[in-house]
């Protein structure tokens, strides 16, 4: 055999050699960067953000990292990278039924959603963690019966009982009662000592500038019961 063809020979073993390589990698599953173009509650369409190559990327659905117990308000537009997985998920993200094997899934199948940190994010305090969505926030036990409700100018607490525990409570705002949200028969009730530096209304009624009548005044220790207040 000349050199010539063994050269041939070598060279074409290391290309058939490197082509199973690639057609190997090709199998695995790919974290690329991509952004969300569709939104069903925990799953997510992603497109990639790669430049073209041989092949047109198809925009696949998947989950969005995370557990069940905080929701993350994924939004259309918002950027992360897809994580891949050697088996497929679909089982235990309901996608899909059955057990995976342990053949190799499709690369663009065994993914998940992982947002990113971005540098155009608002400043925020880096001791304290920061919670929050494009409309607000809603802290809640899983039948809903307690809340709160973050959002906008308001916050709406929500619970059979509500209790506010300080060795000094401070309410910093005018105090009212909405009478169309109150049960009939609601009933304010205070424990004593209760000091009021200003005048207090009750029943349109001043405290501090209120009159009473006195009639039938007599000279002497004799005592009148005064009428009701002016």
């Amino acid at each position: 055999m000349s050199d010539g063809q063994k050269n041939f020979f070598m060279k074409s073993m290391a290309e058939h050699g490197q082509a199973a390589i690639d057609g190997n990698a090709n199998l695995d599953g790919k974290g690329w960067p991509c952004h969300v173009t569709a939104v069903n509650g925990s799953i997510v369409t992603v497109m990639f953000d790669i430049l073209p190559g041989n092949y047109n990327l198809p925009e696949v659905t998947i989950p969005v990292f995370g557990p069940e117990y905080i929701r993350y308000p994924i939004q259309i537009g918002d950027k992360g990278v897809t994580i891949p997985l050697s088996v497929s998920i679909r089982n235990v993200t309901g996608l899909g039924v059955g057990l995976p094997d342990m053949s190799t899934p499709p690369s663009l199948t065994a993914l998940f959603f992982m947002p990113v940190g971005n540098i155009t994010w608002s400043s925020q305090d880096g001791k304290k963690v920061v919670v929050y969505g494009p409309e607000g926030v809603i802290c809640k036990d899983e039948a809903g019966t307690a809340t709160v409700i973050i959002e906008k100018d308001k916050v709406t607490i929500n619970a059979k009982e509500i209790y506010l525990n300080g060795a000094m409570i401070h309410l910093n705002g005018q105090i009212v009662q909405d009478a169309d949200q109150m049960p009939s028969g609601t009933t304010a009730k205070l424990i004593g000592p209760l000091h009021v530096e200003n005048d207090t209304t009750a029943g349109d009624i001043s405290l501090m500038g209120h009159k009473h009548d006195v009639n039938n005044v007599e000279p002497g220790s004799s005592t009148r019961t005064s009428e009701k207040p002016q």
